[in-house]
């Protein structure tokens, strides 16, 4: 699911990425069931319905050469979406691709193979985690065996919030986090192709599916359950949202040109998430393995000698590097650079330091991720400080529509 953008958009712990909603897409599999109930009325005065998408989403859970243990919590059917056929088994099974086929068990399948649960409440596993969809194995170029869940779009969220920020965070923080979570799947309905939406990783949202759901999140997502925030098309809001700003956010432009409008979005000074935990950061690497990152990533240098800013966004980062060479000065877009280096080393472009020595480099910064939207840590503290959940998300998207979907 990785066009190039995404790419460019960078990591959820830097980042999530997606697009626009699709109303065009239909689910691969009718999931027959109606979403439950609210536990309690969402706290939404003069909101105007958002006549949105109301179909489950898809979410590629494994992506692997390797066999996958499949099963359920009781009897499941499967078969292949090609015949009517139908087989059921109460056991795990290993599912993988073999040649141009995926076979279940001792069961060979061309085309690709959809599991059901047979009973009511029973969940489907997946190398023994719970999920609470329809599964639907796929078989993808290079014997890749691909495994999309369609689960109901509040269910999902069940399975987002804990592993996005957990559940000791305060309340309003909580809902704050189910609204942007929900904008921004329903934003990125259509963009994993025909089969999916999102992936279960930093690439979208994490995703953990049943196992990893907690009533503390639960109970935000019920509380807030189908609120969105709209952009200025009236289009679900592609609700970008980062760990750490360290003290600034920035506008999409700044960390990724030309590609997604910051009417939304607010470029804000931010002393709420001073209590995040790792708040600065460093990274020492030689001038080798640097350039070996940079080449890797289709950066074109012949060696590198040394590294400056040579540009800075509003809200401090670096919005481009100079690259010194034996050949002269090389500038990289900021948030590429940090791609390249890796986003688990180098956590933001907010750089703080800039040591050049005789064979290495030691860079400093602050805050972890792209810096655009919501501030998770800024989130918590904001809630802390009483802020409710509605003037949390309108300190961070104050161009954004503010709705609830039917």
């Amino acid at each position: 699911m990785f066009p190039i953008f995404l790419l460019l958009f960078g990591l959820l712990s830097g980042c999530a990425t997606g697009g626009q909603a699709d109303t065009s897409r239909r689910p691969w599999l009718a999931m027959g069931n109606t979403p439950p109930e609210s536990k309690s009325e969402p706290e939404a005065e003069s909101i105007t319905p958002y006549q949105g998408l109301n179909r489950p989403i898809r979410v590629r859970i494994v992506q692997t050469s390797k066999g996958v243990k499949v099963g359920g919590t009781g009897p499941y059917e499967f078969g292949s979406t090609r015949s009517s056929m139908r087989f059921e088994s109460s056991i795990n099974q290993t599912a993988r691709v073999a040649g141009s086929a995926i076979t279940v068990g001792s069961r060979s399948f061309q085309g690709d193979v959809i599991l059901k649960p047979k009973l009511e409440g029973a969940f489907l596993t997946v190398n023994g985690k719970r999920f609470r969809g329809t599964l639907l194995l796929h078989r993808a170029p290079k014997k890749v065996l691909e495994i999309i869940e369609e689960v109901d779009l509040e269910e999902y969220l069940y399975g987002v919030l804990p592993r996005e920020v957990g559940g000791s965070w305060p309340e309003e923080a909580l809902k704050a986090q189910a609204v942007i979570s929900r904008s921004y799947a329903l934003a990125s309905f259509g963009e994993g192709g025909s089969l999916y939406d999102v992936s279960n990783d930093v690439m979208s949202q994490v995703y953990g599916g049943f196992d990893v759901e907690l009533p503390v999140s639960n109970k935000a997502v019920d509380d807030t359950r189908g609120q969105v925030l709209l952009n200025k098309e009236g289009r679900p809001l592609l609700a970008f949202f980062h760990a750490s700003c360290g003290g600034e956010t920035d506008l999409p432009e700044a960390v990724w040109p030309s590609r997604v409008s910051n009417e939304s979005f607010g470029q804000i000074h931010d002393s709420y998430c001073k209590e995040y935990p790792r708040q600065n950061w460093s990274v020492e690497m030689t001038w080798t393995s640097l350039h070996k990152s940079l080449k890797r990533a289709g950066i074109n240098v012949r060696d590198v000698k040394g590294l400056s800013i040579a540009k800075k966004t509003d809200g401090g980062r670096a919005e481009f590097f100079n690259v010194k060479t034996s050949k002269g000065t090389v500038e990289v877009q900021g948030n590429r650079f940090r791609l390249a280096v890796g986003p688990e080393k180098m956590r933001s472009t907010r750089i703080t330091d800039i040591d050049n020595g005789r064979k290495m480099v030691r860079i400093e910064g602050q805050g972890w991720g792209h810096g655009v939207g919501l501030c998770q840590w800024g989130a918590r503290g904001r809630s802390l400080a009483g802020q409710d959940y509605r003037k949390i998300l309108a300190a961070y998207y104050p161009g954004a529509t503010f709705t609830k979907q039917k």
